[in-house]
């Protein structure tokens, strides 16, 4: 389960997964993506230096589970 899934199967129950958008070229992987987020009140949010979750656009298309470290080894 390590490639990116639509972001309509995500976890919308506060999980933080890793998250990338798509544009018209491809999937975004480039700054500001991929970003840790959860999803809180109907959007995609992130965290910055240890504020509150807060929304961001453009929202995610795609998703995957957070690298554990059992699963970098």
């Amino acid at each position: 389960m390590s490639e990116w899934q639509t972001i309509e199967s995500a976890p919308r129950d506060g999980a933080i997964v890793k998250v990338v958008a798509e544009s018209r070229v491809g999937v975004i992987e480039l700054y500001p993506y991929p970003i840790d987020s959860a999803f809180y009140d109907g959007k995609w949010c992130r965290q910055f230096r240890g504020e509150d979750w807060t929304p961001f656009e453009p929202q995610p298309t795609h998703w995957k589970p957070l690298q554990t470290p059992q699963a970098a080894e």
